[in-house]
């Protein structure tokens, strides 16, 4: 957090003994608040889980799919990452429904990308991905949870010079942090 400490005197005046009397004073102004995703208030809907679907063991190919909408919060883009694990496979019917430019218009958020349909590449995943994991909400017919945040400077932290991928910490509900890889051109 950055501010400015000022010091000065401060005089105060008794009048019943006709005195004044000097102090140092010190006053802190927060001239920068600084935010943090850690703090945001997401605006998406929390509701009940509705939709059950027990994962495989092995998730290798699994189908699943992502709605991640970004927030401005203070000087931060807040992303969140919603995903179907758990909830659903993903069908392609209710998939093929969802429109960016209308949930962008839904959330009020400054964009959404839509992730999708995906196939695990990894084998499993640890954490809480059971039916109590993180904040649940739905987007057209398919439910999803929140099990990540990002938080970023601003939606072009993408590089465009030939990196194909760029670390990002993720903070995740529960507190298990990871890295994630996103390819140059996924906020594109």
């Amino acid at each position: 957090m950055m501010g400015v400490i000022s010091c000065g005197t401060e005089e105060t005046h008794d009048e019943n003994n006709d005195t004044h009397e000097t102090h140092d004073t010190e006053v802190n102004n927060d001239v920068d608040e600084v935010f943090s995703c850690a703090d945001f208030e997401s605006p998406v809907t929390t509701e009940t889980r509705e939709q059950m679907e027990i994962p495989p063991t092995d998730l290798r190919n699994y189908r699943y799919c992502e709605v991640l909408p970004a927030f401005s919060y203070g000087d931060r883009i807040c992303v969140e990452v919603y995903n179907t694990l758990s909830f659903n496979d993903c069908p392609r019917e209710d998939w093929a429904e969802l429109n960016a430019e209308n949930l962008q218009e839904e959330l009020d958020a400054i964009q959404v990308f839509l992730n999708g349909p995906r196939h695990w590449v990894i084998n499993g995943a640890e954490g809480n991905v059971g039916p109590t994991s993180a904040k649940i909400s739905s987007f057209g017919n398919l439910q999803m949870s929140r099990p990540g945040l990002l938080d970023l400077e601003n939606l072009n932290e993408m590089p465009s010079t030939g990196v194909k991928y760029i670390e990002h910490e993720v903070a995740r509900i529960p507190l298990y942090d990871k890295k994630l890889f996103l390819k140059e051109d996924f906020f594109h």
